[in-house]
């Protein structure tokens, strides 16, 4: 199991990521729309030191917190 998908409930979060998308965007599939704008060059799959990189201080002390971590 991955460590964002420990820190989140992934069914939750994506169910409301998925009704956000057709609500603003008028995207039902957004899984087949951001494969196809990376494919496009639009988008760039993100590593994971830069996601780490991109928290704050206090946010990943809570996602530390949370997996037992120092």
């Amino acid at each position: 199991m991955g460590i964002l998908s420990r820190l989140f409930k992934k069914k939750e979060t994506v169910t409301a990521y998925v009704k956000y998308f057709l609500y603003e965007c008028g995207i039902s599939k957004p899984e087949k729309y951001h494969k196809q704008m990376i494919n496009e060059g639009y988008l760039a799959v993100s590593t994971i030191e830069a996601i780490v990189q991109a928290l704050k201080v206090d946010t990943l002390k809570k996602f530390l917190k949370k997996l037992n971590l120092h």
